[in-house]
């Protein structure tokens, strides 16, 4: 580096340029005018004077004469701009264009969350914003680790509680049913209260779909006393034994409705004082996804989604 620039450099950090000041020499550059370009900033007369004669002190040029920039000045217009849009761009918010983004939003969710939430959404998104794609990712021990090093952009999740530094948005509330095979000899007692339930399951045994996002948590409760359990990785596997068999399983109702259709299974409520059957299920994301617009955008789009598909639970329901 030369002495002109070693010198030019200490100049510019004695200087200790603002952003206020990088303004007044672009209002400057426009204007031709220190008192115009004083106001248009902001900046009083007395203030926008001395900032100018700093400017004019290390740039070496008096950048207005008679009313007039200097060779010198109209030389770095261009270059001023470019420096307050970049200045300015790193403290505006990101806006997310759904319409011409080709982002891949990656979410943890299991069978149920992307039953309820993911097919409508994908469905809604494939007809107005094609370009947008989701990708889903099962939940795991290391779900929310990715999360917080942005691998993933959110999950859905059914827990309770969430940690310090993580933030989330209630989609709906659901409750816990019973499920099994039409014909089976617990359908015949709906709702069914909590003492039958428990027989049933000693009895004729109960089949587990661990998907890791919260629903298991809801369950254990009800099913810690059973000791004839199966486990399964999926709710569609677990629900093919339901229905060729006389094992029950528990799951939230709207997971029911959609393996009732497919399956023709039987929905059994639980009793309307067990309100600990009750739970919300949300979209959750980490604290560093709190400023991404097309996390927000993507949140909103499944509350809209939801709150426009709402099915009765009656039409399925004896």
């Amino acid at each position: 580096m030369s002495a002109d620039a070693r010198k030019t450099n200490n100049e510019i950090e004695g200087l200790n340029l603002r952003f206020g000041t990088l303004r007044l020499l672009g209002a400057l550059l426009e204007t031709g005018s220190i008192t115009q370009a004083g106001e248009q900033v902001g900046m009083s007369q007395p203030a926008s004077s001395r900032a100018v004669a700093q400017l004019r002190e290390v740039l070496g040029d008096s950048l207005v004469e008679n009313g007039k920039l200097t060779p010198f000045a109209l030389g770095m217009q261009s270059s001023v701009q470019h420096a307050i849009s970049a200045f300015s761009a790193v403290f505006t918010p990101h806006q997310f264009d759904p319409e011409n983004s080709q982002r891949t939003f990656r979410i943890a969710a299991g069978d149920y969350g992307t039953q309820t939430v993911l097919v409508p959404l994908i469905r809604h998104l494939a007809k107005t914003m094609p370009r947008v794609l989701i990708r889903i990712e099962g939940w795991s021990d290391d779900s929310f680790t990715m999360m917080e090093k942005g691998d993933l952009d959110c999950a859905l999740y059914a827990g309770d509680k969430l940690p310090d530094g993580w933030q989330g948005h209630e989609l709906f509330h659901d409750k816990m049913v019973l499920l099994s095979r039409i014909g089976h000899p617990i359908a015949s007692v709906n709702p069914v209260e909590r003492v039958v339930m428990n027989q049933g399951m000693t009895r004729y045994g109960y089949v587990v779909a661990r998907q890791n996002d919260g629903i298991d948590e809801i369950a254990a409760p009800r099913i810690q006393l059973c000791q004839r359990e199966i486990e399964f990785p999926s709710l569609l596997s677990a629900a093919m034994l339901v229905a060729a068999t006389d094992r029950l399983m528990m799951l939230p109702e709207k997971g029911a409705q959609n393996l009732f259709r497919n399956f023709g299974l039987f929905i059994t409520r639980l009793p309307a004082s067990d309100i600990t059957s009750n739970f919300g299920f949300k979209v959750i994301w980490h604290g560093r996804a709190q400023r991404d617009a097309g996390v927000q955008w993507l949140v909103e789009q499944m509350h809209e989604v939801l709150v426009l598909k709402k099915e009765p639970l009656s039409a399925f329901m004896r």
